[in-house]
């Protein structure tokens, strides 16, 4: 199977095995953001995991605007950068749930 518009090739049979295959590729890691990468965010969605009030957990707006930087989700409320800590992370994308979960 080839994709046409990026050329990548996957070596199989059918489209499913391909498909099967190509979404099973490597990520990059999905560490969780640091304040200075959230620094250099502004106006980019993260998905906070939010341990300590678990409903505002989910995507929320990265904005920056000098000493006043936030997170805000759909809702409007917003979450203070120094209230993002280790019950509060912000990542790119929804982390992997681990089987345990």
């Amino acid at each position: 199977m080839k994709c046409v518009p990026c050329q990548v090739e996957i070596l199989r049979n059918t489209r499913d095995e391909a498909v099967n295959d190509w979404n099973r590729r490597a990520q990059p890691a999905n560490e969780p953001l640091t304040l200075e990468q959230m620094r250099g965010m502004d106006g980019e969605p993260v998905y906070l995991v939010d341990t300590v009030n678990p409903v505002r957990s989910g995507w929320h707006l990265v904005s920056v605007n000098g000493e006043d930087s936030f997170l805000m989700d759909r809702q409007g409320w917003k979450i203070p950068f120094e209230c993002i800590r280790n019950d509060r992370l912000a990542y790119r994308r929804p982390p992997e749930r681990s089987e345990d979960e």
